[in-house]
């Protein structure tokens, strides 16, 4: 059985990641553990709306030198 074909059963799945985009297309809803405890629990677009403001992004031209 697909993952996809599995998503539209309803199963539970645990993920591992820090890319939003690998769950993006498979997820409903998550949830968020931090240390065993949960952090957060429902759909995407309201811990990205959550997370607004709160996200950097750096880049180094030089990693070496950091």
């Amino acid at each position: 059985m697909l993952l996809q074909d599995m998503l539209l059963q309803e199963y539970y799945f645990l993920f591992s990641t820090h890319i939003v985009e690998d769950i993006e297309s498979t997820c409903n809803n998550l949830a968020i553990l931090n240390e065993g405890n949960l952090v957060f629990n429902g759909d995407l677009k309201t811990l990205l709306d959550l997370a607004k403001g709160k996200l950097w992004e750096c880049s180094f031209e030089n990693i070496e030198a950091f």
